[in-house]
């Protein structure tokens, strides 16, 4: 039994048909038809009629703009994580994936030991500790504390292994 086609005109997010293009050859479904589609900021996609129409599914809904446009409005605000991501943003990412994640190699020596990362967003954290100074790395002041305001600054590789659990020496001034 065969579907109706859709016709020219449906929307569909940022998609409107144009018109049907054919059936996929070998397809074990009836209706198994693509469709040229024109997207709202005007380029034309083939999009196969169930990434269309399957309900709870909605896979496409542009041509890909609007996942582009997503990404560049919530994630990438601060300008730190396109292209190559600075040390700032490595930094950040890099803490709270060792106190959040446990699959992460460093893990037991973080989050395990009650260490947790408070910051709510990058914004947060860049406004704390500022640009990287080159050739310092992002320090706790108290070894035992959090990842929050007031405990995190850029250190030198001599300050942190003052700084270390296991340390007996003295911080050098």
């Amino acid at each position: 039994m065969r579907r109706k086609d859709l016709k020219a005109g449906a929307k569909f997010g940022r998609l409107t048909v144009i018109r049907a293009i054919r059936r996929y050859r070998g397809s074990r479904w009836a209706d198994s038809y693509r469709y040229l589609c024109r997207c709202k900021c005007s380029k034309v996609v083939k999009v196969n009629k169930n990434n269309l129409t399957t309900k709870n599914s909605n896979r496409t809904r542009s041509c890909g703009c609007l996942g582009r446009e997503l990404a560049r409005k919530q994630m990438f605000r601060h300008g730190h994580a396109t292209g190559k991501r600075t040390p700032e943003y490595r930094a950040y990412c890099d803490a709270k994936g060792r106190c959040n994640n446990p699959n992460h190699p460093a893990y037991k020596h973080y989050g395990a030991r009650g260490i947790k990362f408070l910051f709510a967003s990058f914004q947060e954290f860049i406004d704390e500790l500022g640009p990287r100074p080159k050739g310092l790395s992002l320090d706790r002041i108290r070894n035992a504390g959090n990842y929050e305001t007031g405990n995190v600054r850029w250190a030198s590789k001599k300050t942190q292994i003052a700084n270390r659990r296991c340390s007996t020496m003295a911080v050098a001034a």
